[in-house]
């Protein structure tokens, strides 16, 4: 699979007059899309950071007519179909993310403050990301109405990515057997968070713990422990794993289901002490 940018926007239509096309459309995709991951803010910052490494631009990039000027990105980059940007964006990206081996992708619901949403003004707008580890970028990201619909945004969001040797990890929003499934059909792994959204699952894994501590029982397979201290605060995590599941009466509905965990988070905030096992 390439992953040379221009290879992956050859589909995307210039929407351009013509006698107003100073400069190739992929001129200005380029400096955008290369101003943006490097931390430029606004149309000026994309103009200022492509004119400052210009003779870098010019190496793989005609540029005919020079560095297009902060309108000229601002009009160009605006006149685009966001459909189709996105799609020629994502499969760039994916072609980047299928050169990093199991890598982990961390699927999360965030609510973005004072955006509202188009059809309802009140209502706060709500994205569902995919973010890689390995590369510290989001991969794909859908919006939805509203938090609950977390459920029904991240099938649609996996269908985004490549998910080939991944590791998925999902919060309980996400711990539903038609996701895990799709994720084992798409040949990757997962760890999700269980909580009372799954109630007797829950209940299932803190019982299978409590019986593994008091039996002091050889199948818990592993044990890591992380401490650290930050802003006044010490803190020390304990994670166990374990392939007992035999007091999950619903293990072969969750496919690929091969372990179940726990994290145990003590706190020292000066003299309170807190305890807390997810």
């Amino acid at each position: 699979m390439s992953i040379r940018l221009f290879d992956h926007f050859t589909s995307l239509e210039d929407p351009r007059v013509e006698r107003t096309k100073l400069h190739d459309l992929m001129d200005i995709v380029a400096v955008t899309i290369c101003g943006v991951l490097c931390g430029a803010d606004g149309w000026d910052d994309i103009h200022f950071y492509a004119s400052s490494l210009e003779s870098w631009y010019r190496t793989f990039l005609p540029l005919k007519h020079g560095i297009p000027s902060s309108d000229t990105i601002r009009r160009g980059i605006s006149a685009i179909h966001p459909d189709q940007f996105q799609t020629c964006f994502l499969s760039w990206v994916q072609s980047l993310a299928h050169h990093v081996p199991e890598s982990i992708i961390a699927i999360d619901g965030k609510t973005l403050c004072s955006a509202y949403g188009p059809d309802d003004t009140k209502a706060l707008l709500h994205i569902v990301s995919a973010w890689s580890h390995a590369q510290h970028l989001v991969l794909a990201e859908i919006k939805v109405a509203e938090k609950s619909n977390e459920i029904t945004a991240i099938p649609e969001l996996l269908k985004l990515l490549v998910l080939e040797g991944c590791i998925i990890t999902i919060d309980a929003m996400g711990c539903q057997k038609k996701i895990a499934k799709e994720i084992v059909t798409r040949k990757a792994g997962y760890a999700i968070a269980v909580k009372g959204n799954q109630e007797k699952l829950q209940a299932a894994i803190i019982k299978t713990f409590q019986a593994l501590h008091n039996a002091d029982d050889s199948s818990i397979d592993a044990t890591h422990a992380t401490e650290g201290a930050a802003h006044g605060r010490y803190e020390r995590r304990t994670y166990t794993i374990t392939d007992d599941l035999s007091r999950i009466t619903t293990r072969d509905e969750w496919a690929g289901l091969t372990h179940i965990g726990k994290v145990t988070c003590e706190r020292f905030i000066q003299a309170d002490y807190q305890q807390e096992t997810r």
